[in-house]
């Protein structure tokens, strides 16, 4: 697999030896030049120049665009950025890895938040390097590349589960277990969900996948999964209660003909995973807790082609449709707050 990491000029790394690489620069505008952060900009130049410039100046991440031209011809592409809080790259490198996605089924495209303006980032590039000429197995990737923020893996472990991530493929709705002798295949979908624990805050997070070329039915399944979160939480202000949430991913999901799994559901989660409340992800006879500012609660429809019926696999933990029909999960950890939610785990 052609695997790329990808940068932007923040981390003040121009080449990386060892692996296919490339930085995307950061600019610096003015009414008269554009100075082009690429490793070759003739920086004194430019603060002589600027120095007596009288005119007005500006600064610009890279856009959809730039990252999408640095993800060319990579099949598995792992991107880190300077923190979104002080630049818009971190938000144009998530759109440009959609958009790459979507236009090349079975390319996968990483965002990482380095949450730092330098040298955690380049730090955070050569990690990644290290570990893909390893050749270490995806959970492993994903646990060193948690704990390399400063997070511990909050699934490792828990209740005995014995990985970082959860992978499940086709039928399997949730918490199906890594296994490196079983491998993807074209037209597969496959669902990845995590969590971490930062400063003893826990966070969560699912996304469904597709492989290559699939089916209309199961771009459908993935596309109306992730949509029906989103209408879900047009609900999640405070003042509503819980359940217009449930009733709202229920509403939508079936509305294009498709199951959502009654047997599993969201949660409350704050210091510990599962917390108080449960969030059905259908709509129940009563309205539900009223919501306030403040609540930090996982949304995470797990929505199905055929019934909504799931069975339990002998592992103890893989969770399976009992009709065989594909299943599609997407989750983030949201804060309510006195007007639009806030989605914590993008």
């Amino acid at each position: 697999m052609n695997t790329k990491i990808v940068v932007d000029s923040s981390a003040s790394l121009y080449t990386l030896q060892g692996v296919d690489f490339e930085c995307v620069p950061l600019k610096i505008i003015t009414d008269d030049a554009e100075y082009l952060d690429n490793g070759t900009m003739d920086a004194l130049g430019m603060a002589q120049t600027l120095r007596t410039y009288k005119g007005k100046t500006s600064t610009s991440c890279p856009n959809v665009s730039d990252w999408l031209a640095a993800c060319e011809g990579a099949e598995q592409i792992f991107v880190a950025t300077i923190t979104g809080t002080l630049s818009g790259s971190y938000n144009a490198a998530q759109l440009a890895a959609e958009e790459y996605q979507q236009e090349n089924p079975g390319k996968r495209v990483f965002v990482l938040d380095s949450l730092s303006t330098g040298p955690e980032q380049r730090l955070l590039a050569e990690h990644l390097r290290d570990l893909l000429a390893e050749g270490k197995e995806f959970d492993e990737i994903c646990e060193e590349m948690i704990r390399s923020y400063g997070c511990i893996p909050s699934f490792l472990g828990y209740e005995g589960y014995p990985a970082s991530v959860c992978i499940s493929i086709n039928d399997e709705v949730v918490h199906g277990i890594p296994n490196k002798h079983r491998y993807l295949n074209e037209g597969d979908i496959v669902s990845l969900d995590t969590g971490v624990i930062w400063k003893g805050y826990q966070s969560d997070a699912a996304r469904t996948h597709m492989i290559g070329e699939v089916t209309p039915q199961a771009r459908k399944l993935v596309e109306v999964t992730q949509q029906s979160f989103f209408e879900g939480i047009k609900f999640a202000k405070a003042g509503n209660h819980l359940y217009d949430i449930s009733a709202a991913i229920q509403k939508y999901a079936e509305s294009f003909g498709f199951g959502v799994v009654r047997d599993l559901v969201g949660h409350g989660i704050g210091t510990d995973m599962h917390e108080e409340p449960e969030i059905p992800n259908f709509a129940q006879k009563r309205k539900g807790i009223k919501l306030a500012a403040g609540m930090t609660l996982a949304i995470e429809p797990m929505i199905t082609a055929g019934r909504y019926d799931v069975a339990w696999m002998d592992d103890g933990w893989t969770v399976v449709t009992e009709d065989g029909s594909l299943a599609s999960h997407y989750e983030n950890t949201i804060l309510i707050t006195d007007g639009e939610p806030e989605i914590l785990s993008l």
